[in-house]
């Protein structure tokens, strides 16, 4: 139903054509972002949280696109807490990113999964030093560039560590040693 405010039971479906501008504080069980004919996103300003699936954590998942067109994520300065983004990347020449702004955060219970046809069309960028922190694995098969930013590990078991090149990397697991990387991984900051 497109008249009505999402609650935080409702699945969210962001329809091709279309992006969503979180301006008030805001919830949902889970998100999609259909696989587009013409672009599509959701943008969330400066200092407005949205929450996706309650304690559990919902998820927020990219369709992969067959054409040219691009699905986005852009938290800003915003504050996005979840369980999971999947961030996957049809055969076509579109994108699927996921932007994040020099003070804002994601928050995931779970984790960040890149897939799709290229590794430069599923991109998590941080254009200035916001903070990322996720409950189980960050993965390979997408591009990130960190920023100036942080990337906190703060699970309580086994967690993968993509193969990039990171700023600053904290690993708070409540079994420490068992953040393990899945390939190559460089840490320009402080780890």
């Amino acid at each position: 139903n497109t008249d009505t405010v999402p609650t935080a039971s409702d699945y969210v479906i962001i329809a091709t054509g279309h992006t969503v501008t979180v301006t008030a504080a805001a919830a949902a069980a889970g998100i999609t972002l259909n696989a587009p004919a013409a672009g599509n996103g959701i943008n969330i300003n400066a200092g407005i949280t949205l929450a996706v699936g309650g304690a559990d954590g919902g998820a927020i998942n990219f369709v992969g696109s067959a054409t040219a067109f691009n699905s986005t994520l852009a938290v800003g300065t915003g504050i996005l807490q979840a369980g999971r983004i999947v961030v996957q990347e049809g055969a076509g020449a579109g994108d699927s990113a996921v932007t994040l702004g020099a003070t804002g955060t994601i928050t995931l219970t779970r984790s960040i999964v890149f897939s799709g046809a290229t590794a430069a069309d599923a991109t998590l960028t941080v254009t200035g030093a916001g903070g990322i922190t996720v409950g189980k694995d960050f993965t390979s098969g997408g591009t990130f560039a960190g920023g100036t930013g942080t990337l906190t590990f703060n699970g309580s078991g086994v967690q993968t560590m993509g193969a990039y090149t990171y700023n600053h990397v904290t690993i708070n697991n409540t079994a420490p040693g068992i953040v393990t990387p899945a390939g190559n991984v460089t840490v320009v900051g402080n780890l």
